[in-house]
Formats: structure tokens, C-alpha cells, sequence
């Protein structure tokens, strides 16, 4: 089947006799239990539509008729059965990675990065987290408040707030953090430009109260506590080698365990204000996909999150593990085309009119499909459906190679289309998406040759604005608000881009999202930037680029906010499954 939601379907088949024998088993209830639950083999088809109405009608009779002792017994199980239903203290989860601890030094604690999330994740936190919608939960924030006009966040901590060793983390470690994100030679970060953006000043009023003076008023504060992971700034010294980590996370970092670019052990910090309930997660880096995977299947390790989704039928087919298609909201797969600058770009796509055509040419249905099997979205605006920029009458597929063809001809091209143009890649589904657009592009008009460049130079281009016409490329942050995208993605910065795209009506529309007093400036400033896109869309998006989550079915607690975060604490291990 090639429905991306085939996993699921498969997930929620009826239980076969097999499976349902062993879940009854260890629930107590046994082979006999069957009977009253109306379930026979695979093939008794005719048998379990008959089963209902008798599986109702005979425990009634039984109650009846059922001894005291038996009454007991039943009681005695069903109370077992209750107190086993919900998460279990201890055990040690074994996440299997591609990356290594090691590899992130240069961003640690302040970067981030989907795929890394577990090496470092569980020993970080932050103010407060979203929710699977742009709904700030409470972490290390117990409470906050606007003033009138939302142009100041009150923000109270937990009481008794501790960092990995003991020390207090207070309102004034809180600021400390925040302040030393943006400090000069202060760790890479993405999230150090919003906070740059939307912060004027931070006042502590009391030990567990501060204050945020925004520069943007309202709500978009949050993005900024969504990745700002609040760190122990005296310990920043020690993170070269990473000596020690003084983290604020459920998780502290083992470092006598330590292996470079081999392994780390992060164990229950047991002070957390919300203790998890595993003693430990340990992370073990591959050299490559197909050993981890192995692992994965041998029980050597029980959790990833970025198993390779050519292996999805191999392990949706293992009774033993659970898989999850991360949501979409990870990273998406664009185009970008490069405007005319004087230091290069292109003549062509400085035209908005064949920058709408190329929107056109993709065949995004076909790309999922052939390309991803399934395991993807199409991607026809930017937004997530929860950004409040988000607009359901954009949402739809503009494949058209007829109009595409129109708009070629309206942009001053004839016959034979444009010249050849080249569009970069690195390689990787990135140079198989240009090579599957490719034939549907000529046809429309748009010529073009696939760039293959090595990592280094298209990186240099990239960061330049200087690719020859465009390129294709990996795309983030598209989830949060909408004023944020300009800030931290790349592709998205004014004046300097990765596609040298900058117009008047670009800056006035951020000035827009910037000068909201309301909702309803805000919502109006999203319709600008809407319309803007529709016109000149110097990014075109194709398909999202999920991770594929796999598990251990012992593993339990698994869940992926709006950004695609884990909560950690949330992690146990069902030794009954």
C-alpha cells in the first residue's frame, strides 16, 4: 500500500489469536479468556461477527452465577492489571544514533538539531515547551503573565530549581543563560538571533521571578523559550571535551562512561522537578545506518530516530518493534532560485513570473510516492497546518505544466523554453528530486542541468547567495510563528539570503509583524507576507523530510511536540511487552 499513513493502518488491525494470546497472558486472563472476548483465528471471520452479541450476554450470566473465591480473583486481577497499566520506575533505554556528542561541541547547549536531539536533549531544558500546537506548556516556568499591551512577560520558576550539581537555578542563572547565548564567541546558535530580535532586556524582580521586555510584543516570546535551553554559565568553560555538563535537563551526564564518538550515558537527575522515570538513556554512535539498524533488530539497542526509510517494510513487519513517522514538521525539501546580484545569481529567476512557473513543474504527489514510498508529505505552502500563518485555500496541488507553460511564455521565453539552467545540489534525494522534476520542467519550458557540486563549494554558494540559478535544499523553522522564519532560516534573512531575494514589500511586511499592537495586526501582517509569496516565491516547497522513528515495544511514553521534541521523562519500559 502506498498510502503514507500505511503503518498506521497496519498498527490498527484487529489483534490476531496469536497476539491476542499473548497480551491476554500476561494480563492473566489466558486462552480460555477468548471466549468471552469473541476472538478466533485469522480466518474465523464468519465466527468473531457472531461472537459480540454472546461475549455481552455471558459474562452477565457468569456474574450470576460465579462463586465468591472466583469473584476475588477476578477482583484481584483486574486491581493487578490496574496498577501495572501505568509507567514503571527504572530501566535503561539504549538509543542508536548516526551522530556523536562530539560532533555538536561547537553549538552545545545552545544549538538545535532534530537529529541530535537525543544525544543532548535529555540533559537540557528550557522555560517552557510547545505542545503538538503552538501552545506553550510550563517546564522550568511554573507560571508567566503579558502586561496590557504584551510588550512585557512576567515569567515565575518552579520552586527549589536545581542544576545537575546542586547549584540554585535561579532568576538571575536564567538570565545569565539567556545573555550568554548572544554573547560575543558564545556558542552557534540559531535561536540567538530571535532572542537578539524579540528581547529588549531581561529584569530579575526576585529569586524566581524575572521579567521579559520584548521588542516584538506578543506571543512570539515563546519561540524563543521553544529552543533557548536554560545552561549553567559558569560551566561553560567546562564543556570543552566536555569535561563536565552542569545541565538543567531530567538527565545528567555520565562522564566517566564517556567514549568518544562512541558512546555517552546520561543518568536520572533525581532533583529534576519532574523526575523521569528510566534510570538512564544511553546513546551509541554507528559508523553507518545498516549496522545500527541490525542492532536495533538484534535488542542491542531499543530506540531511534532516525532509522533509514528504505527499511520501513524490513521492521513494520517485526512484531517486536513499533515505528512512528515523525511528524510533518521536521524539515521540508525545497527549491530555492537565485535572484541577480552583482555577484552572481541568475538572470532568469530574477523574474518572479518563471519563479511561478518552476512552483508549477513538481510533481509532488509523484515524488512522495516513488521517492519516499510513501513515508512523506506533499508540501504545497510553507506553513505548517498549526502556524497561524497557515491558510487552507493555498493548500492545494499546483501541478500544472499547462499553466507552467502559460507563465514561461508570459515571463518572455519562446518556444524552446529558457536556456539550460543549473540548479545545485550536494546529492542525496535533494539531486532526486531535481532529477525526477526534470523531465516536467522541459516540458513547461524551464531547462535546466542538475549541479552536482561537492558539500564544501554548494555550502559556499549557499551562504553566498551566489549558486549559478538555484539549488535544492533541506528547509526549517516554517513551524513556529510566522515573523520567526525570516529571522532564523537562512534561506529567509533579510537583506542577505541564500537566494539574494530582498523587495520593499518584504522588509514592510516584517516592519508589519514587528509594529503588531493585536491579533488582528497580526493576522493581517501573516495575509501580507501571503500575498507576497504567492507573487514572488523565490522558495517553492515539495515534500517534507520526516524522520522515521523505530522502538523497542518495551519502550513506552513516545510523543513529539509542534517542533518535533520528545519529553524524556515521559520514557519507561514495559518489561510485559
Amino acid at each position: 500500500m502506498s498510502n503514507r499513513n500505511n503503518w498506521r493502518q497496519i498498527r490498527q488491525r484487529a489483534l490476531s489469536r496469536r497476539r491476542l494470546l499473548q497480551a491476554t497472558a500476561r494480563a492473566g486472563v489466558g486462552a480460555a479468556g477468548l471466549a468471552l472476548v469473541g476472538c478466533g483465528d485469522d480466518d474465523d471471520d464468519g465466527q468473531q461477527q457472531a461472537a459480540p452479541a454472546a461475549a455481552q450476554a455471558q459474562p452477565q450470566q457468569g456474574q450470576q452465577q460465579q462463586p465468591a473465591p472466583a469473584q476475588q480473583q477476578q477482583a484481584a486481577v483486574a486491581q493487578a492489571q490496574q496498577q501495572q497499566a501505568g509507567p514503571k520506575q527504572g530501566g535503561v533505554m539504549r538509543v542508536g544514533t548516526g551522530r556523536a556528542l562530539a560532533e555538536h561541541q561547537a553549538a552545545f547547549p545552545f544549538g538545535a538539531w532534530g537529529e541530535a536531539f537525543p544525544l543532548y536533549h535529555p540533559m537540557l531544558e528550557g522555560l517552557t515547551r510547545y505542545s503538538d500546537s503552538l501552545d506553550p506548556q510550563p517546564r522550568l516556568a511554573e507560571s508567566w503573565e503579558f502586561n496590557n499591551d504584551q510588550s512585557a512577560l512576567q515569567v515565575k520558576l518552579r520552586p527549589d530549581l536545581e542544576f545537575h550539581d546542586g547549584k540554585p537555578l535561579t532568576a538571575n542563572e536564567v538570565k545569565r543563560s539567556f545573555e550568554a547565548n548572544i554573547a560575543e564567541g558564545a556558542p552557534a546558535s540559531q535561536v540567538a538571533g530571535v532572542i537578539r530580535q524579540y528581547i529588549d532586556n531581561i529584569e530579575v524582580v526576585d529569586k524566581t521571578t524575572l521579567t521579559f521586555n520584548l521588542a516584538w510584543r506578543g506571543t512570539y516570546i515563546f519561540d524563543v523559550f521553544e529552543y533557548a535551553n536554560i545552561a549553567d554559565v559558569d560551566n561553560l568553560p567546562e564543556l570543552d571535551g566536555y569535561q563536565r555538563i552542569n545541565g538543567s535537563g531530567p538527565f545528567k551526564f555520565d562522564r566517566d562512561s564517556y567514549r568518544v564518538d562512541e558512546y555517552h550515558r546520561m543518568e536520572r537527575f533525581e532533583n529534576f522537578h519532574e523526575p523521569a522515570h528510566l534510570d538512564a538513556i544511553e546513546c551509541f554512535t554507528f559508523p553507518d545506518e545498516s549496522a545500527m539498524a541490525l542492532a536495533l533488530e538484534a535488542g542491542e539497542v531499543d530506540f531511534t530516530n532516525v532509522l533509514p526509510h528504505p527499511l520501513h517494510d524490513q521492521f513494520d513487519a517485526n512484531p517486536d518493534i513499533e515505528l512512528q513517522l515523525g511528524g510533518p514538521v521536521d524539515s521540508i525539501f525545497v527549491i530555492g532560485m537565485v535572484s541577480k546580484t552583482d555577484d552572481g545569481g541568475s538572470d532568469h529567476f530574477d523574474n518572479p513570473i518563471l519563479r511561478q512557473a518552476m512552483q508549477r513543474v513538481i510533481d509532488r504527489e509523484r515524488i512522495v510516492e516513488e521517492l519516499f514510498a510513501g513515508l512523506a508529505t506533499t508540501r504545497n505552502v510553507l506553513w505548517a497546518p498549526h502556524n497561524p500563518a497557515y491558510d487552507p485555500a493555498r493548500d492545494y496541488e499546483y501541478f500544472d505544466l499547462e499553466e507552467a507553460r502559460e507563465l514561461v511564455t508570459k515571463a518572455g521565453y519562446g518556444p524552446e523554453g529558457t536556456p539550460t539552467l543549473k540548479i545545485a545540489t550536494f546529492g542525496g534525494p535533494q539531486q532526486e528530486i531535481l532529477e525526477l522534476v526534470q523531465q516536467d520542467a522541459a516540458v513547461a519550458g524551464i531547462n535546466y542541468e542538475v549541479d552536482r557540486l561537492e558539500f564544501n563549494i554548494w555550502v559556499e554558494r549557499f551562504l553566498g547567495g551566489t549558486h549559478t540559478d538555484g539549488y535544492c535544499s533541506h528547509f526549517g523553522f516554517f513551524q513556529l510563528h510566522p515573523p520567526t522564519l525570516p529571522i532564523i532560516n537562512y534561506q529567509m534573512r533579510t537583506p542577505v539570503n541564500a537566494c539574494a531575494y530582498d523587495s520593499e514589500e518584504y522588509q514592510a511586511t516584517i516592519q508589519a509583524w514587528k509594529d503588531a499592537e493585536n491579533d488582528a495586526d497580526r493576522a493581517a501582517a501573516n495575509e501580507r507576507f501571503n500575498t507576497l509569496w504567492d507573487n514572488e516565491q523565490w522558495v517553492t516547497p515539495v515534500a517534507t523530510a520526516n524522520f522515521l522513528f523505530a522502538w523497542n515495544k518495551r519502550i513506552q511514553g513516545f510523543s513529539e511536540n509542534a517542533t518535533g521534541q520528545q519529553r524524556w521523562q515521559d520514557f519507561w519500559i514495559d518489561d510485559s511487552a
